[in-house]
């Protein structure tokens, strides 16, 4: 227990579950000491405020003794009274479920209305949800109207406010207007009480109450808790007066609204001074509960600030369960600001010595430590390191009252409280906490000053800077806590990131341009500079080095100096744009990176080779040796870096920007490919001005994008004429080389122009608009009007370009400052969600219950930050050359697939078949089998080239077939390899079968013994690599994918006013994936034509034209309406219109309905129907179809310049049912006009504006007959159409019904199912997070899908998915709308078995995760000695491969050597096969 309050022998229970329920009066009665009612009545006092205060419902002063318990203010627990009310009240949480259960049962035998054996009720008892069996149950209960059994008319309830209202039929129609009759009166509560309480045990269990904890009855309420004072805790103003709790007011109001009702009663006053008194108890006791209701005024202190009650307590970020009970406010914990400090080691952090004297840790003595702590009990004065010495239970001894002269003996078990020194453990945190590498753990280092000072290279994971962050400390207190942050939570057991499995702790800023510098190869040492330089590494044996250059002076090089601490690796690692023959090139640039052997032969070292990229050297060395050695060279490369940058120094100036070359051609390539463009439009604009064509500039921004220049387009010419006229040794551009800081994009911003600044609708203007200054001519709109800056920084801008980047920049800041809490929202909803996602031992990932999510995590098992990405292909042996530099250049070489897999053998055999591999061009796996083999090889110097025998090259594959089956099950062994690959392998599998074949092992000699060293260091990697049980893989997921989210939005402020950097457009769209919207914004279908089809522009045009949906609109000018007076001044106008023999016959001359006397005339374009290839008839008929022929339709002839069709309904009627009664004629003719306009002529309904994107090859692959067919389609063309109609789509004759896909995936769902659905899924997730160049391991996203698709459907991630995955009430109230579900939860009698990580969180348990996640099993002696006995009865059944004999008596003899099967298990040598017949010895 807690070591405030009073140590107590008394054990301490767990508990097991949480039952939720209503409290019946009875029980309220019971827990209660003191009914406060009783008490003021019998006393005769006015002072109730004194007895809700009472000395028996608990203390809370020092000094103050309970009279219950005659404990202390620490130990008094606080105890219930009660208030007895005079009469009762409904409890308003629970008002709209008591009025469901009175409508389901008689108002006079308190029956259910239905009959026990009706469909209804069968029905009804099957639905688990009580919810809904109670709202079913209702509905279905509206249809009885009178009681079977006496036949007297039922009333119907509703609730009017705070009040239930009950009504009677009238059934007797002679006096239907008679006022005696009582149609609507007031259910009081006692009445409502009697109804209830007379509901039988069997008919609660069927309206879903637990007649034990929850009953009908109970939700009136006749007797009101007091909770403890505890609860309600005062504030002294002074010695005398003191504040009370909102609590304490509100039940002091109850207390005299009680008495004064209960004196009101007795003296017989009028019945409605009595029902006001009534009304003013249910009002402050409804406000007492809940004071943010709506059928209630508001309940407010004096000074008109609302009060809290309970509910306002528990529910919102600072309510009980979120601020109290799931976060807490800790002990030994410290914040200040942080600062860089170039003498703090990366896993180090320093602490100013003021918060080292405030942060204590207790340590036990005992005989290792207690030397050191008798040395710190010694100490006094300024130079104390301990507080206290505590001797026995509530013993202690203050050291900071202790005298210089006296001495204090420590013995074995004596707790010293001491101050934190260097080398304890603590917890560093920075908020927002986005991932967990916002929290580790580091060493103490004592400093002097005030900020806490940190690595630099640390900061990165913890996104935090110097510009006066602050951060907080946390000092773990136990033994165990303490070994958790050193071996768990510690820097250097977090260098790679889980999120995108590469280095998140690297090289930066000074140290970065360091390396480069340093590194370069015209970077060359004298001998003077050399050893002051190695002087850093102290530790290392260093032996001669020899100079590179020797005469006419020693000369060292810099990667020389750098090669003393790398460890010895070997790296290979080519620019990213590298081509084939390109490494001369390469190596006289220095871009391509190549260490042998720890050396480095060639490559400078900047962020991709030493920073947080993946393939670095800190990558390469935390996976090849160990995170302790990465450590160490990231300490050593700032040590060496900081010490040259000290020495050559590092500036940057005015004059590294002023390049008048590169200003003349950055203007001239602007003149060229902007200005003539814009001017040419602009002049065409004036031209089409002047001849009075209309001209819209609302098109679209496509429009003003191709005639302003594209940022991307100066960004890549940026460069070249930056590089050629700055040259290497211009400072801007070493940082920019270096990744230290800064892109082409601001030297561009300084330098050159700013471009295109990103204003909201500066470039959407309206029709001949003026312009937005007053500086501008009219209907002159200049290239700085749409928002274009031509300036740059270097030179200033000018009044209306500074307007124009202000407005830009404030959007930026404006939407970082609104999305970021958008993203909080996003991380909260995925982290909640997914928190009781666990790996356990089978390598599956499940929740709480253990129902699982993945059969196996991220399809494959394997922990992210283990996984390296490594290219499917093999090493030619003609190629493979003995010296080491082409060696490893070879190594790369990707030859052609097939070769690999010309051999007879099964695998290559089976892998050759699956036809899929040639898709797949690199796969992340946890080890580099090339090099593994490389390694296996050198074991065997002199081997050659040999031919093995066939007798051999059947041990080869069965030893290849082994490693194969390990590593398809996991360890359990199977004895053949058929069948394999009929379904699709694992990445890792095809990887591995890549690389291990016959041929390529005849090539390099590798004999049997390499070959099983191969395979041992393999089978051990693999292993190795599998995620540990217990992690919390679902808060890693759901953090690896909130974090970029998030990073996302907060990078839109460092690139205010670029348009084509607009990096919050993948927000919105993630909100609509993981909130499973039904509608979104913008719908979009990917449409394929089939194959067999040659087709022409002109084809496409047309299969285009009948995609796109065609509605009347689109064709019309305008729709006129004339009302007719007479039929002979209709028929007139129609002749004159039409010109078409008999409409006198066409007219009714006897209809009665005058609205038949308007007629629509529709104006066509004709450009439209020639375009469309649309002719009238056509146009007719469609209209006739759509009316279902209740329609008079007259024409024009279809050649006339403007094409007429002229509407007379018979009947309108169909169109009233949309209208208010009565209505008026404006409406109903604006209802046609509207209904008129959605008439679809053409295409498919929902599909619009179709376009081709391309013509491209692809292969299809489909499954027939237990294996894969690929079949390949050439120039296949691809159609972009917006809207979604999946169904009639696929049914389009043109159609390929193989290729269709849509980006809704509730559609993809509804139409194809939902596996469909989860590759849907994983495609646009995926697509929205590499938006902004940003990486996210498969596992997560796999993760993600996995669980939104897992109940069948796609679930969201929010508050309403949470009701359908939520394992708990308690899990699911601390999320959102936690009244609503705790109301719920007790009304209907819920259990939590406290299985999930809030439920421990809450009750202080520990969490069924992490090192909680198993226990340790102390074995005895004796049970010891027995497993040895069945070991040595099992050998003799045990032949020499390690299976069991299979015989009849040997079975026998097994069955009575294990009476209890749980033994067998427990033998560590051996593994139980799924079959249960054969076990096998580990043999790796």
């Amino acid at each position: 227990m807690n070591r405030r309050f009073t140590f107590s022998r008394a054990p301490v229970k767990k508990i097991k579950s949480v039952n939720f329920g209503i409290l019946n009066p009875d029980e309220i009665k019971k827990y209660s000491l003191m009914n406060l009612s009783e008490e003021i009545i019998n006393l005769k006092t006015k002072n109730t405020l004194s007895y809700i205060n009472s000395y028996t419902l608990g203390v809370l002063e020092p000094g103050l003794t309970c009279p219950i318990d005659l404990t202390d203010m620490i130990d008094c627990p606080g105890y219930f009274g009660h208030i007895e009310l005079t009469k009762p009240v409904y409890n308003l949480n629970y008002i709209d479920s008591i009025v469901k259960v009175l409508k389901c049962v008689n108002y006079y035998t308190s029956k259910l209305l239905l009959k026990e054996k009706s469909n209804a009720i069968v029905k009804i008892k099957k639905e688990k949800n009580f919810k809904k069996r109670l709202e079913y149950l209702s509905n279905m209960s509206k249809s009885v109207k009178v009681d079977s059994f006496s036949g007297e008319s039922l009333p119907s309830y509703f609730v009017d406010g705070p009040k239930v209202f009950i009504s009677f039929p009238n059934v007797n129609k002679n006096i239907r207007n008679s006022s005696t009759i009582l149609q609507k009166i007031e259910l009081m509560p006692e009445q409502a009480y009697r109804i209830l309480k007379n509901i039988s045990k069997k008919d609660c269990k069927t309206l879903g109450f637990d007649y034990i904890n929850v009953r009908p009855s109970w939700l009136i309420i006749f007797n009101l808790p007091v909770p403890p004072i505890s609860v309600r805790p005062f504030c002294k103003k002074n010695v005398i007066s003191r504040c009370e709790d909102d609590l304490t007011y509100k039940l002091n109001d109850i207390l005299s609204i009680n008495i004064r009702l209960k004196e009101t009663m007795a003296s017989k006053k009028p019945f409605t001074l009595v029902n006001h008194y009534r009304n003013l108890l249910s009002f402050h006791i409804a406000t007492y509960h809940n004071n943010s209701t709506n059928r209630y005024p508001l309940s407010t202190q004096r000074s008109g600030k609302p009060i809290k009650g309970i509910i306002q307590r528990i529910v919102g970020k600072f309510g009980r369960i979120r601020r109290n009970l799931l976060g807490k406010r800790v002990d030994f914990s410290a914040r200040s600001v942080i600062t860089g400090d170039i003498s703090v080691k990366l896993s180090e952090i320093g602490v100013p010595k003021i918060i080292k004297k405030k942060l204590t840790i207790n340590e036990i003595v005992n005989k290792y430590n207690i030397e050191r702590l008798s040395t710190i009990v010694d100490s006094i004065s300024d130079e104390l390191k301990a507080n206290y010495v505590i001797k026995g239970v509530n013993k202690k001894i203050d050291l900071r009252l202790k005298q210089s002269s006296s001495i204090i003996l420590l013995k074995y078990g004596f707790i010293v409280v001491r101050h934190i020194d260097n080398g304890d453990h603590l917890i560093l945190n920075r908020q927002p906490s986005l991932h967990k590498m916002s929290m580790m753990g580091h060493r103490v280092k004592i400093m002097p000053k005030m900020t806490l000072r940190l690595n630099l290279s640390v900061t990165p994971p913890y996104n935090a800077d110097f510009d006066g962050d602050e951060m907080n400390i946390h000092v773990p207190q136990g033994i165990n806590a303490s070994i958790e942050v050193k071996e768990i939570m510690s820097v250097t057991k977090n260098i790679v990131s889980p999120q995108s499995n590469k280095p998140v702790i690297g090289v930066v800023q000074d140290s970065l341009v360091s390396n480069f510098i340093l590194a370069s190869k015209d970077s060359f040492l004298r001998r003077s500079l050399m050893l002051e330089l190695i002087q850093e590494f102290p530790k290392l044996h260093i032996n001669h080095i020899i100079p590179t250059i020797i005469y006419p002076v020693s000369l060292w090089s810099g990667k020389q100096l750098y090669s003393l601490i790398v460890k010895k690796i070997k790296i290979l690692k080519k620019p990213k744009k590298f081509k084939k023959r390109q490494w001369f090139f390469s190596t006289m640039k220095d871009s391509m990176l190549f260490v042998s052997n720890g050396q480095i032969i060639t490559g400078n070292l900047h962020k991709s080779t030493v920073g947080t990229s993946r393939n670095s050297i800190i990558h390469k060395i935390w996976s090849e040796y160990s995170n302790r050695k990465c450590e160490q060279f990231i300490d050593d490369n700032q040590a060496l870096s900081s010490k040259f940058i000290l020495f050559h120094g590092f500036t940057i100036s005015c004059r590294d920007f002023k390049t008048d070359l590169f200003n003349q051609k950055i203007t001239d390539l602007m003149k060229n490919n902007s200005l003539k463009k814009y001017f040419s439009f602009q002049r065409s604009y004036i031209l089409d001005n002047i001849f009075q064509i209309s001209y819209s500039w609302d098109s679209s921004d496509s429009d003003i994008s191709l005639i302003l220049i594209d940022m991307k387009e100066i960004l890549k010419i940026t460069e070249i004429v930056f590089v050629g006229t700055a040259g290497n040794n211009n400072n801007m551009f070493k940082m920019i080389e270096s990744g230290s800081k800064g892109t082409m994009l601001n030297v561009i911003q300084i330098m050159g122009s700013l471009g295109q600044q990103s204003v909201v609708d500066a470039r959407k203007l309206a029709n001949n608009v003026l312009s937005h200054f007053p500086y501008f001519s009219y209907k002159f709109f200049p290239i700085s009007y749409t928002g274009y800056v031509k300036n740059c920084f270097y030179n200033g801008l000018n009044t209306f370009e500074f307007f124009y980047h202000a407005i830009s920049g404030r959007e930026g800041i404006i939407d970082t400052s609104i999305k970021t809490a958008e993203t909080g929202y996003i991380q909260r909803k995925l982290s909640k969600s997914m928190e009781n996602l666990i790996g356990h031992y089978d390598g599956s990932l499940r929740n709480a219950m253990d129902i699982i999510i993945q059969f196996l995590y991220g399809e494959d098992g394997f922990d992210p930050t283990l996984l390296e990405n490594h290219k499917i292909s093999s090493i030619d042996s003609r190629k493979y050359e003995e010296k080491s530099y082409n060696k490893w250049k070879m190594m790369h070489h990707i030859i052609n697939k097939k070769s690999i897999f010309r051999n007879t053998n099964k695998i290559t055999a089976n892998l050759f078949s699956f036809k899929l591999l040639k898709m797949i061009r690199s796969v992340f796996v946890p080890f580099d089998l090339l090099k593994i083999i490389v390694e296996s090889r050198k074991k065997n110097i002199l081997a050659k080239r040999t031919n093995i025998s066939k007798s051999r090259v059947n041990i080869y594959t069965k030893t290849i077939s082994k490693l194969l089956n390990i590593m398809i099950s996991r360890g359990a062994k199977k004895n053949n390899i058929n069948g394999l690959f009929t379904k699709v392998p694992s990445l890792c599998i095809i990887y591995v079968c890549s690389y291990l074949n016959i041929k390529f092992l005849e090539s390099l000699g590798i004999d049997f013994k390499a070959l099983m060293l191969l395979k041992r260091k393999v089978v051990c990697k693999y292993f190795k690599s599998l995620v540990t049980p217990g992690e919390c893989l679902g808060v890693i997921s759901a953090q690896s994918i909130g974090e970029p989210t998030t990073q996302m939005t907060l990078n839109t402020f460092h690139y205010a006013g670029i348009a084509e950097k607009d990096v919050t457009r993948g927000l919105p769209r993630f909100n609509e994936i993981i909130n499973s919207a039904k509608h979104i914004k913008s719908p979009r279908t990917y449409l394929s034509l089939k194959s067999n089809m040659i087709l022409e522009t002109e084809g496409i045009n047309f299969i285009l034209s009948r995609i796109n949906q065609l509605n009347l609109e689109d064709l019309i000018i305008d729709i006129n309406c004339l009302y007719i007076e007479t039929i002979d001044f209709l028929i007139k106008n129609l002749h004159q219109t039409f010109r078409m023999p008999l409409i006198e016959d066409i007219i009714n001359h006897e209809t009665k309905n005058h609205y038949n006397k308007w007629i629509f005339y529709i104006n066509l374009k004709k450009h439209k129907l020639l375009e469309h290839k649309i002719n009238l008839k056509y146009i007719i008929r469609r209209i006739n179809n759509h009316f279902k022929k209740n329609i008079i339709i007259l024409c024009t002839d279809e050649n006339r310049t403007r094409p007429k069709i002229g509407l007379i309904f018979k009947n309108i009627n169909f169109f009233m049912h949309d209208l208010a009664i009565p209505f008026n004629v404006s409406g109903l003719l604006n209802e046609i006009k509207i209904e008129l306009l959605s008439i679809r002529v053409q295409g498919i309904d929902n599909l619009k504006n179709p376009t081709v994107l391309q013509k491209l090859k692809s292969n299809y692959y489909y499954y027939h007959q237990e294996r894969y067919i690929s079949n390949i389609i050439d120039n296949q063309i691809l159609i972009d159409v917006i809207g979604i109609n999946l169904a009639k789509a696929s049914s389009f004759p043109w159609v390929d019904q193989r290729f269709i896909y849509s980006n809704d995936i509730n559609s993809i769902f509804d139409n194809y199912g939902i596996e469909a659905s989860l590759i849907i899924l994983s495609y646009e997730l995926k697509k929205i997070l590499e938006f902004d160049n940003s990486y996210v391991n498969q596992h997560h996203i796999s993760a993600l899908i996995e669980y939104m698709t897992n109940i069948g459907f796609i679930n969201s991630i929010s508050r309403h998915g949470m009701k359908f995955q939520s394992l708990s009430s308690l899990q699911e109230c601390s999320f959102e709308e936690t009244s609503k579900i705790l109301m719920m939860a007790s009304l209907y009698g819920r259990i939590d078995r406290l299985n999930t990580v809030t439920e421990k969180i809450i009750v202080g348990d520990i969490s069924r995760i992490g090192t909680g996640y198993f226990g340790v099993k102390v074995v005895k002696s004796d049970y010891l000695n027995q497993l040895n006995k069945i070991y040595y009865k099992v050998q003799n059944f045990v032949d020499s491969r390690g299976y069991f004999k299979i015989s009849e008596n040997g079975e026998k003899v097994l069955k009575r050597t294990w009476k209890d099967k749980r033994r067998f298990y427990d033998m560590p040598f051996l593994k139980h096969n799924s079959v249960g017949k054969k076990y096998q010895e580990w043999d790796f």
